[in-house]
């Protein structure tokens, strides 16, 4: 446990600095990443009290960097896959989008959960984030049914010119 290295002073410190709003968004950030190597447990509160409390628009750069870390840690800490299903429901599209890109690392079931509500997401750019991460999820066997499903779903004439564009660019490369 890193924490066993550093003072609860100094752990307490970076704790506070990951919740404080009123610290510039980039402190926010670093001391949150901190806090994922010194101490996951703690990682989850701030998370949640992060996604829970979300205004629009509100520290949208700190909840996705917080999807990253949530990815770099949770196998280890699975308790932290719990904030995913949070961020789906995120109202900044930029978030939705960070989660899109940390499915790959995500379990194969918790990626099936979130396939569908995120291929209907109300904003394009998560729709066309998604179709460019289907190449890399169809790798995983669990996980080529659902992704040949969506791709044929994108490809619909009803989706949007800028999915469909995308669609077909993703399946040609």
């Amino acid at each position: 446990n890193h924490a066993d290295y550093l003072g609860s002073a100094t752990t307490h410190y970076v704790y506070r600095f990951a919740q404080d709003y009123r610290q510039p968004i980039w402190t926010q950030v670093e001391a949150a990443a901190l806090i994922a190597e010194i101490e996951p447990q703690s990682l989850l509160s701030i998370a949640q009290r992060h996604f829970e409390q979300a205004k629009a628009d509100d520290l949208i750069f700190l909840r996705r960097h917080l999807l990253t870390v949530i990815a770099d840690h949770a196998s280890e800490h699975p308790p932290l896959y719990s904030i995913v299903p949070l961020a789906q429901k995120d109202t900044s599209d930029f978030v939705r989008q960070g989660l899109v890109n940390i499915l790959p690392s995500l379990p194969s079931a918790l990626v099936l959960q979130l396939i569908t509500p995120l291929s209907e997401d109300r904003s394009e750019q998560v729709r066309a984030s998604l179709v460019l991460q289907l190449p890399i999820l169809v790798s995983q066997p669990d996980l080529v049914e659902s992704c040949s499903q969506q791709i044929v779903k994108f490809l619909a004439p009803t989706q949007t010119p800028f999915v469909l564009r995308t669609t077909l660019h993703s399946s040609v490369d």
